[in-house]
């Protein structure tokens, strides 16, 4: 008989790996009551106990981008916010894919990068919980969203590093940044959605969900409209058309840039569904 390879449903919570360290239970209401919480629960619910960003290379290989390269991990693998419990770091993991085929490449073969080491995610590979449904179906921040590292990103560092040389003690320096990917639900998980908090809440349906809530909003006369416009001037409307970033002229561009001080963070905020929608900042913005 072949080996059962369906995702599990640890919903009974019985067959999971107590979280040693954290609070006990918690819920998506008392989870936002402790530095990163979000993390901490979809850990317990889904007894997968790995955090932290694939890292993908796309910058060019040339000889300054090659000096740079393992500085620039040593710099990613020593960010640190104080903020982490002390039990989380040692379960920091950050995996690193290099291929000599991506150099310059662009966000959408990142991806397909992304989603070649997605799909061979394993209980063997990356350890207890990986076959759960929660991560199954792109539910945790590691399986959706990784970090993309081109010639810019490098660049950044070395703009941060000179002025730091040049001007000593100079506060702040030029933000050091990476872009942040969302690369989307994995494929082939439809079926499994429908699991209630294991709904991971695709982008495509968080647009659709805005979509009809701006269009339930609108007034027959008009009138309604005119008035929130008044009050909401700086508020964003996702159906515009936008100057374009790489081509894309939509509101999300699928990517964002963060700086790496702020990863780990935002990696906390990405645990929830709708973290990127509330959080997300268009190009050329830095979070």
């Amino acid at each position: 008989m072949p080996p059962d390879t369906r995702p599990v449903d640890r919903r009974d919570k019985t067959h999971i790996r107590p979280l040693t360290g954290a609070p006990p239970e918690l819920s998506y209401f008392t989870a936002r009551d402790f530095a990163y919480g979000r993390t901490m629960r979809n850990m317990q619910i889904s007894g997968f106990h790995r955090w932290g960003y694939v890292v993908i290379r796309t910058a060019s290989y040339n000889e300054d981008n090659n000096q740079l390269w393992e500085p620039f991990l040593a710099h990613l693998r020593a960010v640190n916010d104080h903020d982490i419990p002390a039990f989380m770091l040692p379960l920091l993991t950050w995996d690193v894919l290099e291929d000599r085929d991506l150099e310059g490449a662009g966000v959408e073969a990142a991806i397909r990068q992304f989603s070649a080491w997605r799909a061979e995610v394993s209980v063997e590979r990356d350890g207890e919980g990986a076959d759960d449904l929660l991560v199954r179906v792109g539910h945790v921040a590691r399986i959706r969203y990784f970090v993309m590292v081109d010639d810019e990103s490098l660049a950044s560092l070395r703009e941060a590093e000179s002025v730091a040389k040049a001007m000593p003690g100079r506060r702040p320096l030029p933000p050091v940044k990476v872009r942040v990917v969302d690369a989307g639900c994995p494929e082939g998980v439809e079926h499994l959605f429908g699991f209630g908090p294991f709904d991971p809440g695709c982008q495509e349906a968080v647009e659709a969900q805005a979509s009809g809530q701006a269009s339930q909003g609108d007034g027959e006369d008009g009138e309604e409209d005119e008035e929130d416009d008044d009050v909401d001037d700086d508020s964003v409307d996702m159906s515009d058309t936008h100057s374009p970033v790489e081509g894309c002229t939509s509101w999300d561009v699928g990517w964002m840039w963060v700086r790496t001080k702020f990863l780990l963070s935002f990696s906390d905020i990405l645990q929830v569904d709708q973290g990127w929608s509330l959080f997300y900042e268009r190009p050329p913005k830095v979070y």
